[in-house]
């Protein structure tokens, strides 16, 4: 009669919770991603981002905003790394598209 050993059974364990997540990240990504075009809707800072990121796109470093977003209709504004997270996926993956 063999048993099995703790390892094996922490081994099993964890496979099955890695299985499990992954299902629930896949779920999640086909229903996020599902008619994601028509889903699609910009706010005005949405579009304000995106003006952002495009002019450097299209027109270089000269363009990079050295300020972020006025926070919450104050005269205090953010810094500027939202801004260059985006501008830098824009240069990634191409800012062609609104959905990009």
């Amino acid at each position: 009669m063999t048993t099995q050993s703790h390892a094996d059974k922490m081994k099993t364990g964890k496979s099955w919770h890695v299985w499990a997540l992954l299902a629930v990240i896949a779920a999640a990504f086909l229903i996020r991603s599902y008619n994601f075009h028509d889903w699609l809707y910009f706010e005005a800072d949405q579009v304000r981002n995106a003006n952002n990121a495009h002019a450097v796109y299209e027109n270089g470093l000269s363009e990079l905003p050295l300020l972020g977003p006025k926070a919450g209709g104050t005269d205090l504004h953010l810094g500027p790394a939202s801004y260059y997270f985006e501008i830098a996926l824009g240069f990634i993956f191409g800012h062609n598209h609104p959905a990009v």
